[in-house]
């Protein structure tokens, strides 16, 4: 979610730009740490009172996404599995799909297939043996 640059962007000011302007920087970096910090408690308070469902007490537990009915089944269907073996199987395929992605992604690209069927042609034209 968007939450999640807030701590990075933090993290970038105090390790990369703060030592990179040496003391002269420490009021600029003091204010844009304290900008996004309130970035973030504006964002928390704001997601509380907008998920809270009527009638609950404030509170994180009551905003939790996991009883809210703007999750569906089909957005996240591993929300609603009964079982913790079949949620920690789904997890591990999931992670083997994109892994197996990730190391050879040849079904990304369109430009992938149209050079390999490019220099399949070209060798076939050649005389060369097409691996098949």
């Amino acid at each position: 979610t968007g939450i999640v640059i807030a701590p990075i962007l933090i993290a970038q000011e105090v390790l990369v730009l703060l030592p990179a302007r040496g003391a002269a920087g420490v009021v600029g970096s003091s204010a844009r740490i304290c900008a996004l910090a309130l970035f973030v408690a504006a964002y928390l308070v704001g997601r509380i009172l907008l998920m809270t469902p009527p009638g609950e007490p404030l509170s994180w537990g009551a905003a939790s996404l996991a009883d809210s009915l703007l999750i569906r089944k089909a957005e996240n269907p591993l929300l609603f599995l009964e079982s913790r073996l079949a949620w920690w199987l789904s997890v591990g395929w999931i992670q083997a799909v994109y892994t197996a992605l990730l190391l050879a992604p040849s079904s990304l690209c369109i430009e992938y297939f149209s050079l390999v069927r490019w220099r399949a042609e070209k060798r076939k034209h050649s005389g060369r043996r097409v691996c098949s």
